[in-house]
């Protein structure tokens, strides 16, 4: 399987998990299926990330996070996961643990272009996902392509289900 193609099922599982069908408590009759987040920050290149908007999800071995603040998003995917623990993120891992970063300035860089991280999950149930995060990721287009374009340390998530 090609990185794109690891990309792109790792965006659609993200889509598949955070698109609830909930609409929220003017509903009550409604199953609610969105997590209620309570954070999700980092560095990026040495500028600090806070996410004003949270998603995140744990279920059958899925995982999957994003926040963002706008401007910039960080999103890591991965399957096959059976519980907390450290798992790496680069292409080719048996969990197909993804990190993206996309910046409306610079644009989207992955570990499925190469680079590569650690993800440590602390907390991993359906209704609490917990854990920190640091990686590179790379550019896959221009003249930057392999070349390392963005570091995020000091990754840190936890979202909790309704």
């Amino acid at each position: 399987m090609s990185r794109n193609q690891c990309f792109l099922i790792a965006v659609a599982g993200f889509l598949a998990i955070s698109c609830g069908s909930g609409t929220g408590p003017d509903d009550p009759g409604t199953l609610k299926t969105d997590a209620v987040a309570k954070e999700v920050r980092a560095t990026i290149d040495d500028s600090a990330f806070t996410a004003t908007s949270v998603r995140g999800a744990f279920i059958n071995g899925a995982l999957s996070i994003f926040g963002t603040d706008g401007r910039r998003s960080v999103m890591i995917t991965a399957t096959n996961l059976a519980s907390a623990g450290t798992y790496l993120l680069y292409t080719g891992n048996p969990y197909t643990a993804l990190a993206t970063i996309i910046d409306g300035n610079a644009g989207q860089f992955s570990t499925g272009y190469g680079g590569g991280g650690t993800l440590i999950l602390t907390m991993a149930t359906p209704e609490h996902i917990k854990g920190n995060f640091r990686f590179n990721a790379y550019t896959s287009v221009g003249s930057g392509r392999g070349k390392p374009v963005a570091s995020v340390v000091d990754g840190v998530f936890d979202i909790t289900r309704p």
